[in-house]
């Protein structure tokens, strides 16, 4: 279930996934990891890591090996998090603008 499926990345000490909603979890847990989505899934996954300063962490599937030298540089969290929430910040204004 649910439960059990987040319990997991809160206790990996490295992520790997291709799902879109793998790399979020991946992302508010601070675990480093790396994305490598499917043709479908890629634009919404960048779309979310670019921001965040992460874009590298997803790989396409013809990986080379400079993007598995990505696997060795541990993500710095204050940096991506302090981006992200700034982005959370941003989206709960335009909400309480929206609802108001």
């Amino acid at each position: 279930g649910p439960i059990e499926w987040l319990n997991w990345f809160y206790h990996a000490s490295f992520v790997v996934t291709s799902y879109f909603h793998g790399t979020v979890v991946a992302t508010k847990f601070k675990k480093d990891f790396v994305s490598i989505p499917t043709a479908g899934r890629v634009l919404k996954v960048r779309t979310l890591l670019e921001p965040l300063g992460l874009v590298e962490r997803c790989l396409n599937r013809a990986v080379s090996e400079d993007a598995i030298s990505v696997l060795d540089r541990p993500i710095d969290w204050t940096d991506a998090h302090a981006k992200l929430n700034a982005k959370i910040e941003s989206s709960k204004r335009f909400l309480a603008t929206a609802l108001s």
